[in-house]
């Protein structure tokens, strides 16, 4: 886990916040910051809060 959005990887993360659902945001590389599929950003975390990942890049399935 981690709780600033400045020294994440790139990648999709959980973005924890106690007594709240868990959202996902997206951090890119050379950004300071990660995007929340809202549309807003942020740049800093709260005592407690976190960022869990980066997540898996799903792997799909051919169908036949």
């Amino acid at each position: 886990m981690n709780s600033s959005p400045k020294t994440l990887s790139p990648g999709a993360y959980w973005y924890l916040v106690p007594g709240k659902d868990p959202v996902i945001c997206e951090k890119r590389e050379g950004e300071a910051f990660v995007r929340f599929t809202n549309g807003s950003r942020q740049d800093w975390a709260r005592d407690g809060e976190s960022f869990v990942g980066p997540l898996a890049m799903p792997v799909t399935a051919e169908i036949h």
